[in-house]
């Protein structure tokens, strides 16, 4: 049986929109077979999947449709993911995992190549070795690389642990026993108990969709903020030069190198929902550390705004709010905090009475 080079897994829920862009995202870049799978969260998602599936089809060699499961903090991820596993090893070198709220930014043979050379490096010390394949969002940590570890001899950065977004090669006995299970944490904690290596790909490919509308928040009001979804969510950014003839992209960031098409949103981006507090304490650090507006805002056209009137995402209205949250939050802690240590001093100062 021939082995194929690389299979992509794509797996979307609460979102027909997002899933599309990403499988089209690969399709229009000749990237590889793909491999689709959609965990609906309602009747109403599962009738809009049904009338979705001949564009599903048009991009993906096959389907998996399954109920989500809402008690787990990634549903029915996992489990779709080792579905596709099973079926898929064996048959291909690579396996690329992704899901629906990212985009396939560029493509080159490069890529494979790369981790091949890697993998022969290292042979010797591990059968259990896989690629993070996320571009660094600055959004998300303003200093990406910090936890990682610099191997100047082959111009990579590398960790022990796992990521849900990931590259993995299935062959010459690598990775027998890979397979997703519990969460992300537990994962992490049992791929450095075995010494597994990761590695951020020299050319990291895949984009984070920054405030996407996801199974864990099934609110629409951003989504209206994206207005075309016949075209690419993001593109690459006028001024960014993908050069695969380098050694690395490494150091750089979604940031500067993709931007949104025909919408606008938040700068730097943070790749997740904005039901928590934790965006916008990214966003506080971020301004501390470097500068620059609490609201600005990157458009289609690359330029940054300090601040805009125009629509993006999330918007000035839900940044403001969540820095009046945030606020009440801090003065919450800290005011309990000085009541707290009172209360201790109270208590000493009576002991010694």
């Amino acid at each position: 049986m021939k082995t194929s080079e690389i299979a992509h897994v794509i797996v979307g829920a609460g979102n027909i929109p997002y899933f599309v862009n990403a499988l089209r995202s690969v399709k229009l870049l000749e990237a590889g077979d793909i491999f689709a799978a959609y965990n609906w969260v309602d009747s109403n998602d599962f009738k809009n999947l049904a009338e979705s599936e001949n564009r599903i089809m048009a991009y993906a060699k096959s389907l998996e449709v399954r109920r989500n499961d809402g008690s787990q903090r990634t549903g029915s991820l996992y489990e779709a993911n080792n579905a596709l596993l099973d079926q898929l090893r064996g048959k291909y070198r690579f396996i690329s995992f992704m899901q629906a709220d990212m985009q396939l930014m560029w493509w080159n043979n490069r890529i494979l190549e790369t981790a091949e050379n890697l993998i022969h490096e290292i042979r010797d010390n591990t059968e259990l070795v896989t690629f993070y394949t996320q571009l660094p969002v600055l959004g998300k940590h303003a200093v990406p690389y910090n936890g990682w570890n610099r191997d100047d001899e082959r111009n990579v950065y590398f960790t022990y642990g796992h990521a849900d977004v990931c590259l993995v090669p299935l062959f010459d006995g690598l990775n027998q026993d890979f397979s997703f299970r519990s969460t992300e944490k537990h994962m992490i904690r049992e791929a450095r108990g075995k010494q597994s290596r990761i590695f951020w790909h020299p050319y990291p490919f895949l984009a984070p969709i920054p405030f996407p509308i996801t199974v864990r928040s099934q609110k629409n009001p951003l989504a209206s903020s994206i207005p075309n979804f016949s075209d690419p969510i993001l593109k690459v950014a006028p001024s960014y030069e993908v050069d695969f003839s380098a050694t690395e992209f490494h150091p750089f960031s979604m940031e500067v190198s993709t931007e949104p098409n025909r919408w606008n949103v938040s700068y730097p981006f943070w790749p997740s929902d904005v039901d928590t507090s934790l965006w916008i304490q990214r966003r506080v650090e971020y301004v501390r550390r470097f500068g620059g507006s609490i609201l600005a805002v990157k458009n289609h056209k690359s330029n940054i705004r300090v601040f805009t009137l125009k629509p993006y995402v999330p918007g000035n209205r839900v940044v403001l709010f969540a820095l009046f949250k945030l606020a009440l939050s801090e003065a919450t802690r800290k005011t309990r905090k000085f009541i707290l240590n009172s209360l201790r001093r109270r208590k000493r100062n009576f002991g010694q009475e």
